[in-house]
């Protein structure tokens, strides 16, 4: 499935990223920035990592993520907003049947599309996030981690509300699954 995945991803990569830069060349007459602006996330996010010990399979529970940063939003016109942010992300999950965790940090740029004025109750969007994550595993003591370059691709709707306060829900995939952390493991 991995294999399959990775072509799509790469294609809806560049085309988002020759979107954006057509986007941007084509409304620079047009442009609003706004000032830069800090923000705090928080919500879950589920791994598609997996390991294997003595013929039985483990993986992460759901993690709980903070995310504290720095934004700016780019108003290209009526419809577009570009909105590129610079986050620290942590997260931490225990893993179903052992003890133990898995943890994730990291810094990451990330640039979010949205169209405005599509769909009157929410605003859709894709987001592309490149960053500097620190993975580690620590199982019955035995401990992995790796320093790596990460990306990432989603796409959701974001529901706004209140002013400053949004409830997002998103799908996509990250290369953080790839990474095999536990050598000791069967994976």
């Amino acid at each position: 499935m991995k294999n399959l995945l990775s072509p799509i991803l790469n294609t809806l990569l560049l085309t988002t990223a020759t979107l954006l830069c057509c986007a941007t060349a084509q409304a620079q007459d047009e442009v609003e920035e706004s000032p830069i602006y800090g923000f705090v996330a928080s919500g879950f996010s589920q791994s598609n990592i997996e390991f294997a010990m003595d013929g039985q399979r483990f993986k992460p529970k759901a993690a709980p993520y903070f995310e504290l940063g720095l934004g700016k939003n780019l108003q290209l016109n009526d419809d577009w907003t570009l909105e590129n942010q610079i986050s620290f992300r942590y997260s931490k999950a225990g893993i179903k049947g052992l003890s133990g965790d898995f943890t994730q940090q990291g810094l990451w740029n990330t640039a979010t599309f949205k169209h405005h004025n599509l769909l009157s109750f929410a605003t859709p969007f894709i987001e592309l996030g490149v960053g500097i994550v620190d993975t580690s595993l620590n199982m019955e003591q035995q401990h992995s981690s790796e320093r790596f370059i990460a990306y990432e691709a989603n796409v959701g709707l974001e529901f706004e509300i209140t002013e400053g306060f949004s409830f997002i829900f998103a799908i996509g995939d990250s290369n953080v699954d790839d990474k095999n952390l536990a050598p000791w493991f069967k994976h």
